[in-house]
Parts: C-alpha cells; sequence; structure tokens
C-alpha cells in the first residue's frame, strides 16, 4: 500500500524544520511552518511527488536526476524520510477539477528547475506584502505555492489579490478552500 495515496494534486506539504534558515523563519513569523511545498500527481504514475522551490533538499530532482536549489520535483517518500523535522499535510477540498490539475501541470513544466530566490529584500519584504509583482524567473517556496494557486484559480492575481511573493509560509499555509 502506498503511503500518500490519498493525496492529491495541490494539497499543501508544510516542514518545521530544524535547519538554522527554517528556525530562523520561525522566529521571525511566529509560525512553526517554515517551508511550504506542494503535492504533484502525474498522470500514468502511482507516486507522489512534492513540487517546491528549495535549497535546502538532498533528494535528487525527478527529471533531471540530480540535486536542485530551487524548483524541482521530488518524491514525496523520499523528500519527507530525508527531511530534518516535521512534516504536515493539509489537504484542500473539494480536490483539483481535472482542469485545474492540467493548469497545475503547465505550470510546473513552465517554472520547473528555476533557481531559489535568494533576495533577502524580497523575502523581508514579503513579510510586509509590500513586493512589487515578480518577473517568475526565482522563486522561494510559498511565492512559488502562491503563484500556483493563482495560476489555477485558488487564490486571486493581482490587482485583485497580493503579488504571489508576498505569501510567507505562515501566510500561505493558511485553509484554502477550493471554488465550486
Amino acid at each position: 500500500m502506498n503511503r500518500f495515496e490519498e493525496l492529491n494534486s495541490g494539497d499543501v506539504i508544510l516542514y518545521s524544520g530544524k535547519h538554522p534558515l527554517h528556525l530562523r523563519q520561525q522566529k521571525v513569523t511566529g509560525c512553526r511552518w517554515s517551508q511550504v511545498g506542494l503535492v504533484l500527481r502525474l498522470p500514468n504514475n502511482p507516486l507522489a511527488f512534492v513540487f517546491e522551490s528549495t535549497k535546502l533538499s538532498n533528494c535528487c530532482d525527478t527529471v533531471i536526476g540530480e540535486i536542485v536549489h530551487g524548483v524541482q520535483i521530488a518524491p514525496l517518500d523520499n523528500r519527507i524520510d530525508d527531511f530534518e523535522g516535521k512534516v504536515a499535510v493539509r489537504q484542500i477540498w473539494p480536490r483539483l477539477s481535472k482542469s485545474a490539475n492540467l493548469k497545475l501541470c503547465c505550470f510546473v513544466r513552465e517554472v520547473h528547475g528555476r533557481p531559489f530566490n535568494v533576495s533577502k529584500w524580497t523575502a523581508a519584504r514579503a513579510f510586509g506584502r509590500c513586493n512589487a509583482p515578480h518577473d517568475g524567473s526565482s522563486f522561494f517556496c510559498s511565492e512559488l505555492v502562491a503563484e500556483a494557486f493563482q495560476r489555477i484559480g485558488l487564490l486571486p492575481m493581482p490587482p485583485a489579490g497580493l503579488s504571489s511573493n508576498n505569501y510567507i509560509p505562515a501566510v500561505s499555509a493558511a485553509s484554502i478552500r477550493v471554488p465550486a
């Protein structure tokens, strides 16, 4: 039995790490969750994957076959087993429609392999939600998740909503309901 068979594309993976970068994020935000990613189900593949942007992964990217410091797709079981800290899942309900899942897969193909956004200024401005819209050339974890949710219609895009680089794990981990 696959231990992740109940998870679906778009479910949120929350990380509470022990690495100094995670501990700093937790202290600054006052939230135990310091990183976020998405469950990804690929057509004709029984495995669950995590789609995330990170510079701390020890797992090889499924497509590239080596460790990526940025936007990656990794087997969820490997990523969770190798993570130092706690991991939780927030399932979205109802599940993504076929159309939303297709949009998510298109977004994954578009941004896969892009670098991690290492700008300390962007991270600091995200906490105050005052970043200008970005160009999508790099992503930090919650920026990637927010952009994905905007592309599939779960979060409003600017100008109705925040630019995706204004989300932090403490904010983007909020409960999300899929519109009917």
